[in-house]
């Protein structure tokens, strides 16, 4: 009888150890479970994520351990801005229909009292991928809900194959960080803004996991991967839930699937297409082929260019194979002074001579792009003492949102002393929405192609808490997001409008990479992912392919790795001419050799420009690549008939090429010297060169 109390003891130890510490797969009776052919999710009765199940490969649950909460919360109450939701000390009321888990906190605690908000949380499955929605019911008189985490996903440490995986990361046109599965630290950037879409993927090249945000009203957002024990993912948004206000979330979609990331990009592409508009662009901008950046007067007062020059810097661009002028800093005040008050540089020639030089580069087959600022207020400009105050966006403390920009290249006094201060400008306001539509007409009218308005195309977007701007919902969340949307709207429509005054297409031209704000531009300039380990701008490019890039390049001179990055992604090239020192740079043609080089590749993206600049980029799509030491990027044009691939050597030894098209035969092969006498791929490319192959579809 003891022997059997002994063994009843120890059992039901056993039993205390297991449910503690794996209570998310012993206690079953808390568990509520969403499932179909493809997929399973579980939660605890926390509301904790504790599955995630790719049931198709059979892999297994990928969740190493649960986080301690699936959601995080910071909200205002009173004069505290940090009043934190701990999820640990909720409680939860869960229910479970076919295909929706509903989570309930009716009286949300902070770590002082219970309050009159109510958060509900939805998970519902379809077809294969859960979807995450929330809904605020903020009865309280003084607490504000700021930000809202939600969904976060667990540490997870396998895709189910004990592989490492990668992090497919949407900064700049893309990112993917190798074996990130051993990452210590965050990676935390908002959106829209440097991170180009909302959207991320773990990946081991047969499973991926993917999140992406359902934001069409596009929020100040957030997107956070990894933590110092492991991986997990999460998306923030800054709601701003104001009291005795009701409030639906955006959703945030999750999939895990055997297969590449391509699928997640079209996934993402369908739904942008239920907001984006693929505006036309004029012809011209389709073909350009290098982007030709110089300041004529810098911001410190040295006039390095003036107007009677531009011929002369049209032959230098020309000399690199470039065919596009941008003018920086053309203006009296020069680069990054003044704004938005500019006038046309009385001692670079006036206006005349500006009109009559930038029509010589035209008449020469050349296009001339002129700068303007859509973003910063110089604080000591007319403008800003007469309407600084109702224009500028408004942080919570009241005070302006502040920026400094240094343009010195030599001095120490300068570099140190000198930072220029600007104050910025909340883009919702009507007065500075007026004043950036009147600059369409100003470009316009010395006879430009295009006019490039810096900065709009994706600065981060600050909470504005200026209440006399009409921000939708009276959201600071949404304040600098929706203003820069009508903006764009309103300068590009403008941009059309003038059209017809000039005779010409007239374009738009912004600086920075983003999905939201780029289907307002017809060029953007340009993309700070430089060729190298982590750089994967395929993310970017193949999700939306008609917009038009530069590879940015702050040097006089571009190189050969830079040239073939361009022409492997199909982005325009570009080389910035900024200071004195640049200037001596390319008059005394220091970097002959890479200036030869990019002019071979520029007259071979010009013969080339049907299969190259008007074709969409595919990425792998159609190739079967037998040697991963060469870059193999596909373009397929419109009709589907032709394939042209790039291919490049970015090693430093001789490859071998072995590439086959499915479907297509090889018809035409060509390097930087041209056209190939046979259609054949050869036998080696050779470091740090390129080989273009067209292909046409087999009858």
């Amino acid at each position: 009888m003891k022997r059997l109390i002994v063994l009843f003891l120890i059992f039901v130890g056993l039993s205390a150890f297991a449910q503690n510490n794996n209570s998310h797969t012993t206690m079953v009776q808390n568990i509520y479970r969403l499932e179909d052919e493809q997929f399973c999710l579980e939660v605890d009765n926390s509301g904790r994520i504790i599955r995630l199940e790719n049931k198709l490969s059979g892999k297994g649950n990928i969740i190493t351990r649960p986080t301690n909460g699936i959601f995080k919360m910071v909200c205002k109450q009173g004069e505290n801005w940090e009043t934190v939701i701990d999820p640990e000390h909720q409680t939860y009321k869960i229910t479970k229909t076919e295909n929706t888990i509903q989570i309930v906190i009716d009286h949300v605690k902070t770590d002082k009292s219970s309050t009159d908000l109510t958060l509900t949380m939805n998970i519902t499955l379809k077809e294969g991928t859960l979807h995450f929605g929330a809904e605020f019911d903020n009865r309280e008189n003084d607490l504000t809900v700021v930000e809202f985490c939600y969904p976060r996903i667990a540490v997870i440490k396998s895709l189910g194959n004990g592989k490492k995986f990668d992090l497919l990361w949407p900064l700049q046109a893309g990112r993917r960080i190798p074996n990130f599965t051993d990452y210590k630290g965050n990676f935390v950037e908002t959106y829209p803004s440097f991170l180009c879409m909302q959207w991320m993927a773990l990946t081991d090249n047969e499973e991926t996991l993917y999140l992406s945000g359902r934001d069409s009203e596009f929020y100040t957002t957030t997107l956070s991967a990894g933590n110092s024990n492991g991986v997990g993912l999460a998306i923030t948004r800054f709601l701003f839930v104001k009291p005795k206000e009701k409030r639906t979330t955006p959703e945030t979609i999750l999939q895990l699937y055997s297969g590449s990331w391509h699928r997640a990009a079209n996934e993402y592409r369908t739904w942008a297409s239920s907001w984006r508009i693929n505006r036309s662009k004029p012809d011209w901008v389709h073909d350009v082929i290098g982007y030709f950046l110089v300041i004529n007067k810098q911001q410190y007062g040295d006039e390095m260019w003036d107007y009677e020059t531009l011929p002369k810097l049209y032959d230098l661009a020309k000399s690199h194979g470039f065919d596009t002028l941008g003018l920086f800093g053309w203006y009296q005040g020069g680069h990054d002074n003044t704004y938005p008050d500019i006038q046309v540089g009385k001692t670079l020639g006036g206006a005349e001579k500006l009109r009559e030089n930038i029509k010589k580069v035209q008449q020469n087959g050349g296009h001339v792009t002129l700068y303007v600022q859509g973003h910063l207020i110089d604080v000591t400009s007319d403008f800003y003492k007469r309407y600084g105050a109702q224009v500028e966006g408004k942080s919570h403390w009241g005070s302006p949102y502040f920026e400094h920009y240094n343009k010195s290249s030599q001095s120490e006094f300068l570099r140190l002393f000198t930072s220029k201060v600007f104050s910025t400008a909340c883009p919702s306001s009507p007065l500075w929405q007026d004043r950036m539509v009147q600059n369409v007409d100003f470009v316009a009218g010395f006879g430009a192609d295009a006019m490039l308005v810096d900065q709009i195309g994706g600065m981060p977007p600050k909470p504005c808490f200026n209440e006399e701007h009409p921000h939708p919902k009276n959201c600071p969340g949404l304040s600098y997001v929706s203003g820069r949307i009508s903006l764009l709207n309103k300068m590009w429509n403008r941009t059309r409008e003038v059209d017809g005054v000039r005779g010409k297409d007239f374009a738009f031209f912004t600086e920075h990479i983003t999905d939201t704000y780029s289907q307002f531009a017809d060029f953007l300039h340009g993309i700070d992912t430089f060729p190298g380990t982590t750089a994967f701008p395929e993310m970017f490019r193949y999700c939306f392919p008609e917009t038009i890039i530069t590879v940015r390049n702050p040097a006089p001179f571009i190189s050969e790795t830079f040239v073939n990055y361009a022409i492997t992604y199909g982005f325009v090239m570009e080389m910035e001419i900024r200071y004195r020192n640049d200037c001596e740079h390319v008059l005394q043609d220091r970097s002959a050799a890479q200036r030869e080089y990019a002019a071979k590749i520029g007259a071979l993206r010009k013969q080339y420009r049907n299969v190259l600049g008007r074709a969409k980029f595919v990425d792998e799509e159609h190739l079967d690549i037998g040697n991963r030491n060469i870059k193999c990027k596909a373009f397929e044009s419109e009709s589907g008939n032709r394939i042209a691939v790039v291919l490049w050597n970015s090693t430093d030894k001789p490859q071998t090429p072995k590439l086959t098209v499915k479907g297509y035969k090889l018809i035409e092969t060509a390097n930087a010297d041209g056209k190939l006498t046979k259609p054949e791929l050869p036998e080696t490319i050779s470091p740090q060169r390129i080989l273009l192959s067209i292909y046409e579809k087999e009858q």
